[in-house]
């Protein structure tokens, strides 16, 4: 399994960026690697992220304000990228990871709304959609 990750943080070191400490990869650059079995962590609010979801195999929802709480939900033997809706609460929480000693984190450039706005696979549960005039759309539908 080690040599799995090695290859995956090989990939992810050659398809990043980095900005101001931080390492970003591209929703296009990173979804082969989640197909590959990169664990990826929507930290977005729950209702967000129960309307649509990247289809991805390997998701945890794990709501930014749950971090402090749900820490140990989060593997520390291996490369994880996290993503918001558009990269605010990544950067926060890619910040408290490497303070705490992860090693191997990467962040979702652009957030899930570049990762829509590229065509990657989403799923939707109707039954949670939002309405609202900004992209995140942040009101339930009534």
């Amino acid at each position: 399994m080690e040599d799995f990750f090695n290859m995956i943080i090989d990939k992810l070191l050659a398809n990043s960026y980095e900005i101001d400490g931080m390492r970003f990869i591209t929703p296009k650059k990173a979804y082969p690697l989640l197909k590959e079995g990169l664990l990826l962590i929507d930290l977005r609010p729950l209702s967000e992220s129960t309307f649509k979801q990247a289809k991805v195999e390997r998701l945890l929802l794990l709501p930014y304000t749950d971090f402090p709480d749900r820490i140990a939900d989060i593997p520390t033997d291996h490369p994880i990228l996290i993503g918001d809706a558009v990269g605010i609460q990544t950067k926060n929480v890619y910040k408290e990871l490497i303070k705490m000693g992860y090693r191997n984190v990467f962040a979702l450039a652009g957030g899930f709304v570049d990762w829509e706005r590229d065509g990657l696979p989403m799923e939707e549960n109707v039954n949670q959609r939002l309405s609202g005039a900004c992209v995140c759309q942040l009101k339930p539908r009534e």
